[in-house]
C-alpha cells in the first residue's frame, strides 16, 4: 500500500493520496495459458469492490489505483512473500485463498479449488463484502506501512515456477 502524498497540480493546495491494490498470480504464460479462471475472476471482484468504493475515495481525495502483478519466478514470489495464486495485498492485508485438491500432476494441476473464508463462511471466489472490509481497513491506518513476512512458497507455487523454463539469452547479433 502506498499513502503518498500527491499535487494533482502545481496551483493545487489539495493534497491527495493513493492507495494501491495488488492481485497477484502466477504467471502461466510459460504454460500457454493467460491465465487461470480464479485469478481472472478474482481481480474482476477487486476491481468490482473498487469501483463501488471509488466515489468514496474521492470524497476522502484517495486515488484507488488497482494493478495485477504477473509472478514469473521463485525469487520474485520469496521476496513478494507470495502466499497462494491469487493472492490480493491491500496495505498490510494480505488476501488469498485456501486449496483443496491439488496435486502436481495432471495437466490442470493448477485449476484447483480454491476456498475463500470470510465471518465464518465459505466461497469459491473472494466475497465483495470482504473486498470491500479489507479496502476500508487499509484506508483506516492511515498511512501507516505495515510490513509483511516472507513466507515458505506453498508446494504448487513452487513445483509451477521450477517447472518453467528459463528464458533463452538473446544472441549476440540481437537477431534472436
Amino acid at each position: 500500500m502506498t499513502f503518498a502524498p500527491t499535487q494533482s497540480a502545481p496551483s493545487d493546495d489539495v493534497c491527495r493520496w493513493s492507495l494501491d491494490v495488488f492481485v497477484m498470480e502466477v504467471d502461466m504464460s510459460a504454460a500457454g495459458k493467460a491465465g487461470c479462471r480464479s485469478c481472472d475472476a478474482t481481480l474482476a471482484r477487486v476491481r468490482e469492490a473498487a469501483d463501488m468504493l471509488r466515489p468514496v475515495f474521492g470524497i476522502l481525495d484517495v486515488d484507488l489505483n488497482v494493478s495485477e502483478l504477473r509472478v514469473s519466478d521463485l525469487t520474485q514470489a520469496r521476496a513478494l512473500g507470495l502466499r497462494a495464486s491469487p493472492m490480493i495485498r491491500i496495505g498490510g492485508f494480505d488476501l488469498y485463498p485456501e486449496h483443496q485438491g491439488r496435486t502436481p500432476d495432471g495437466a490442470d494441476w493448477f485449476e484447483t479449488d480454491r476456498v475463500w473464508r470470510w465471518n465464518g463462511q465459505t466461497y469459491d471466489q473472494p466475497p465483495t463484502a470482504m473486498l470491500i472490509d479489507a479496502l476500508l481497513r487499509a484506508y483506516a491506518q492511515g498511512g501507516r506501512s505495515l510490513r509483511f513476512e516472507p513466507a515458505e512458497l506453498p508446494p504448487y507455487v513452487r513445483q509451477f515456477l521450477e517447472r518453467r523454463k528459463p528464458a533463452q539469452p538473446a544472441s549476440a547479433c540481437g537477431c534472436g
